[in-house]
Parts: C-alpha cells; sequence; structure tokens
C-alpha cells in the first residue's frame, strides 16, 4: 500500500504490463472499490483496492501487477547490461 496519494491515472500509469496471462490485453482503466488494505487515491475518502481487468474478465491485483512490471522492467534493464557488455 503507497502512503502518497495519487490519482487512479498516475497508479495506472505505473504499471508496464500489457496481457494477462491468458494473452487478453489489460483494459487502460483501474478498477476499485473501497477495502481498509487499500491504496489511498485523490478523491477518494476510503483507502481503495485497485485492480486490472483483461478482455475476457479475468482480474489482477494491483499489487501483482505492479510486481510484474518490477520484474519486467528488470529484465529491460539486464538485457541492457548484457548488451553494454557486448
Amino acid at each position: 500500500m503507497q502512503n502518497k496519494a495519487m490519482t487512479l491515472e498516475q497508479y495506472r500509469e505505473l504499471i508496464t504490463v500489457e496481457r494477462c496471462f491468458c494473452g487478453a490485453p489489460f483494459d487502460d482503466n483501474l478498477s476499485h472499490y473501497d477495502h481498509n488494505g487499500g491504496w489511498h487515491v485523490v478523491g477518494f475518502a476510503a483507502p481503495q483496492w485497485l485492480y486490472l481487468e483483461c478482455r475476457l474478465g479475468h482480474q489482477w491485483a494491483y499489487w501483482k501487477a505492479e510486481r510484474a512490471s518490477i520484474a519486467n522492467e528488470l529484465r529491460r534493464l539486464e538485457r541492457d547490461i548484457e548488451e553494454v557488455k557486448l
């Protein structure tokens, strides 16, 4: 959970994963609902549970998409380092 409130759009921009495990693309918008264990979102009094939904209806909790995005970035950085070594 983040301590600093951001907009839904700002949270969405942090996610670089484009496709669900099923292969379908994710919708552009984050879905959300009130949840005590959620994130602070500008414009909402209660913390929000954030999740992505693919076009086939599968849902990914925001924290899972965030971790997958970080893993993608690490793989990209590793490739860049390997290219520099060559």
